[in-house]
């Protein structure tokens, strides 16, 4: 059975471990990009802002800048006001200071046709939903991830009986032997195994999210709703909206408005479909002491047009399966998890990157050994 799982180990390894090589190597420059963005942020003081400032704020924001679709709430983390647009497949990020909010502080308009194509490679290797093969190439990362999965956990029996030669020294290659890129290759595994896990689960999950759903038992059912909360039209409406949102979360924290996202509806020709503009419903979305991971989960949807609460919902309400599929996509993607999180995601994609390529290198350098013996045997 050993000698099966190693053989197994190391023959299918080679072919997916190129592709999860990509996988992990893309990965690694994705967490670069946003690990860059990051610090590229100002910095700044926090301090308390009243209702009132926060009103007059989001009023100025909306009144300058189209198609926005995030509005950020300053936090002690970021002291700062964060505008988010996204237009004509350009996505654009305006900062303004907390106490002057008329200030542009910092802006990026995304353009990068480098970073772009690095995305889609880690998504779906470019092969995008159609391809020859008839295979949407996000499926085939999805697979690739967990397959790689089971290759690591294959690799995690395999080397429990020699785990005393375990040693943190050889999470670097020690020398270009093989034997260094072999224990490189075991003991980063065993160290990167964990992550490999969750977002090995977490990218198929994102992948195939109807049958995810089913597992957790997610069902699609629309929040609390609250069509008698109507909202004082006398005060100013973000004003209005903002005091109606905390009297449903009295404990919690502001941290960003979503507004509504354009709708696809189908064009009147044969061209692409046209984009139309959703019901005006914005959600206030809220963190609170249950929410896990300090993730902004608790919502509080406010219809603009009709000036009422539509919907509300604490993340406590949820069920345990709906509470891991909120916190999914931030746990692979990094969203909203914070500085301290991108450089952990970072550090395991450069080390599992690693990892990967020590396997290749040892599993070629035998594979070349026994070719060499076969051929002096010949002789």
């Amino acid at each position: 059975m050993r000698r099966f799982l190693t053989k197994a180990h190391r023959w299918l390894g080679f072919p997916f471990g190129l592709l999860f090589l990509i996988t992990f190597a893309t990965g690694f420059i994705t967490a670069i990009d946003e690990l860059t963005k990051h610090l590229s942020l100002p910095s700044a003081n926090y301090q308390n802002s009243n209702l009132e400032q926060q009103a007059r704020a989001l009023h100025h924001f909306v009144s300058i800048h189209n198609s926005i679709r995030a509005i950020k709430m300053p936090t002690p983390s970021m002291p700062f006001y964060q505008v988010l647009i996204s237009e004509k497949g350009q996505r654009g990020l305006f900062v303004y200071g907390i106490d002057y909010p008329h200030k542009e502080l910092h802006h990026e308009i995304t353009e990068s046709a480098f970073f772009d194509t690095v995305l889609q490679l880690h998504r779906n290797y470019l092969l995008g939903r159609e391809n020859p093969g008839g295979i949407p190439g996000n499926q085939i990362a999805a697979w690739v991830g967990l397959i790689a999965l089971i290759l690591s956990l294959v690799g995690l029996w395999l080397w429990w009986p020699l785990r005393k030669t375990f040693a943190l020294k050889h999470i670097i290659p020690q020398g270009n032997a093989r034997k260094h890129y072999y224990f490189n290759h075991m003991t980063a595994g065993v160290i990167t195994l964990i992550a490999i896990m969750v977002l090995a689960m977490s990218g198929a999950g994102i992948t195939y999210r109807d049958i995810t759903k089913n597992i957790l038992g997610v069902e699609e059912k629309a929040p609390l709703k609250s069509p008698s909360m109507m909202i004082d039209t006398t005060t100013p409406s973000w004003l209005g909206w903002l005091k109606s949102a905390y009297q449903i979360m009295p404990d919690g924290q502001l941290q960003q408005v979503l507004f509504p996202r354009p709708t696809r509806s189908k064009s009147t020709n044969n061209n692409s479909p046209a984009r139309s503009v959703a019901e005006s419903v914005y959600e206030f979305r809220f963190v609170t002491s249950s929410d896990w991971l300090g993730l902004a989960n608790s919502t509080v949807s406010i219809n603009q047009t009709q000036s009422t609460i539509s919907s509300h919902q604490a993340f406590s309400e949820l069920t345990l399966g709906e509470k891991i599929y909120r916190v999914m996509v931030p746990l692979h993607t990094g969203r909203n998890m914070g500085l301290g999180y991108l450089v952990i995601v970072l550090a395991f994609s450069l080390l599992g990157s690693l990892m990967v390529a020590s396997g290749l290198i040892s599993f070629l350098k035998k594979t070349r050994r026994k070719k060499t013996r076969t051929m002096k045997t010949a002789l």
